[in-house]
């Protein structure tokens, strides 16, 4: 493969994992950059759905202190 000179096996192996495809030292040029670029888009899909799942938590874990919260008793009721 041109793309990777020396890289060329590795390269493409661990493209073809990525992108769930079969990638040969005869693939062309053009379909070795349509994966590249199907992982890229992939990358940012999952940092995507990363970012939302944290802040899913993130606003789960106000809302279980807001909850401990009301039931605490207050600091002046034994008083």
């Amino acid at each position: 493969m041109r793309v990777w000179g020396w890289r060329a096996a590795s390269g493409s192996a661990a493209l073809a994992h990525l992108v769930d495809a079969e990638l040969t030292s005869e693939s062309s040029e053009a379909t070795l950059l349509h994966s590249v670029m199907e992982a890229g888009i992939k990358a940012v899909q999952q940092q995507v759905e990363d970012q939302g799942y944290a802040q899913i938590a993130a606003e789960m874990d106000e809302a279980s202190q807001r909850t401990v919260a009301r039931r605490r008793r207050p600091s002046w009721a034994d008083e």
